[in-house]
């Protein structure tokens, strides 16, 4: 007869065998790190002395402000462009979606410094489109209000296509009776958009949203390859700025500190993300 306990045993050593890679990796790249980091961020002069920090008071608002209107104008195209994608029986339709998808396959080193090219104030090929019809050229890498600008639009240029994507995938598996039905009794478009499609995607639309917002609040690249945090260090996020406290002031301990500000709403947001994708809802 089996001794089905020693098997137990056996089969959990093995479980346990296998994962130790996992736990090791994780051991030494996230949980150490993580735990390091909030040992640094425990001196609460750090915190007083970014309080009285104009340049990371700007980069908190220009993270609000990045992540605001990026997300909610990110969302809004592509909730509309899953529309098209539905008329992909259309030829032009088509061809437009391959055009439309080539932002987030570019990557993203190479889109940032190309697009930083195009706005460059000499040479670059906005301006010299400008010049051809007598406008005069724009510093847009010079000025506060069109830098944060450009950063915003590249960034939703560059995203919007994944979410697109995502929105049609969830658009794909609304039956399509309920939109027959929906003509038979004459709705219009514009019903159909607002009785069957929004109230469906409303869980996905949101979980979206949130998702959007925590790996927007953690964009990087975005600004340290198109502004660098100029003109005049105006430009900054909270990501930016932490490096340029860690690597350039060479004050590890406040750079650390000044992103873990934000871990309190990093924090909300996952718990509605795991409160969204944990309770059962209507599709």
């Amino acid at each position: 007869m089996v001794d089905m306990s020693a098997y137990s045993r056996r089969m959990t050593l093995i479980g346990f065998a296998f994962s130790l890679p996992f736990i090791f990796v994780f051991t030494i790249f996230i949980l150490y790190p993580l735990l390091y980091g909030f040992y640094l961020a425990g001196n609460f002069s750090n915190y007083y002395e970014l309080a009285n920090d104009p340049l990371y008071l700007r980069a908190l608002f220009n993270t609000f402000l990045y992540v605001g209107v990026g997300v909610n104008l990110k969302m809004i195209f592509a909730f509309f462009f899953s529309g098209l994608l539905m008329y992909r029986k259309y030829p032009a339709v088509r061809v437009l979606s391959v055009a439309y998808l080539l932002p987030w396959a570019i990557p993203d080193i190479a889109g940032i410094l190309s697009f930083r090219w195009m706005l460059n104030s000499d040479w670059g090929v906005i301006n010299l489109f400008l010049s051809e019809f007598g406008l005069p050229k724009i510093m847009w890498l010079n000025n506060y209000y069109t830098s944060m600008g450009a950063a915003i639009f590249f960034h939703i240029w560059k995203w919007t296509p994944l979410w697109t994507m995502t929105f049609y995938a969830g658009r794909l598996v609304i039956p399509p009776e309920l939109y027959e039905a929906a003509k038979i009794d004459g709705a219009s478009t514009f019903n159909e958009l607002r009785y069957i499609t929004m109230p469906l995607l409303k869980r996905l639309y949101i979980l979206c949203t949130l998702l959007s917002t925590i790996w927007t609040m953690g964009d990087f690249n975005t600004i340290w390859l198109l502004t660098g945090g100029d003109p005049g260090g105006t430009t900054h996020l909270a990501s930016t700025i932490a490096y340029k406290y860690a690597l350039y002031v060479g004050n590890v301990s406040l750079g650390v500190s000044s992103y873990i500000v934000l871990m309190p709403l990093l924090l909300v947001l996952i718990f509605l993300i795991i409160k969204i994708m944990g309770v059962p809802g209507e599709r």
